[in-house]
């Protein structure tokens, strides 16, 4: 495993059985691939949570009581930038050879284009699905 700092895997606040289940097959994931990640949760589990743990046999995810960050806790890429004759094509090669921004510095205000990002939250919930149906 890659010796850095832990990722904390988390679900969204008050969490339910997928919540949960999603933070322990995403971080299980994450460790298949050499990164450390610990499953966690925000907020106490629901009975039906805690029996379907119970019953597979899974830890309970680590209570997280703050999971905010301070910015300069978050590494910040720079952005990549395009101008209005950068085609399509090339647009979405940098997209997807890169984890980060596209801005269109032509524009009053910058935009944000984000389906890279929406193509790998998709991916990662169906890599999630596959882990959770070898366990």
């Amino acid at each position: 495993m890659k010796d850095t700092e832990p990722i904390y895997i988390t679900g969204h606040q008050h969490p339910d059985t997928d919540s949960v289940a999603s933070a322990i097959a995403y971080a299980f994931f994450k460790r298949a691939k050499g990164i450390k990640a610990i499953p966690c949760r925000l907020g106490p589990l629901n009975n039906e949570t805690n029996y379907l743990l119970k019953r597979f046999g899974f830890e309970a995810p680590l209570l997280l009581d703050d999971a905010r960050k301070q910015i300069r806790e978050i590494e910040i890429d720079p952005p990549d930038f395009i101008t209005p004759e950068t085609t399509v094509f090339e647009t979405l090669q940098l997209m997807n050879s890169r984890i980060s921004t596209v801005r269109f510095p032509s524009s009053p205000s910058p935009r944000t284009v984000l389906p890279t990002m929406m193509s790998r939250i998709a991916s990662s919930s169906s890599a999630m699905i596959r882990i959770l149906s070898l366990i």
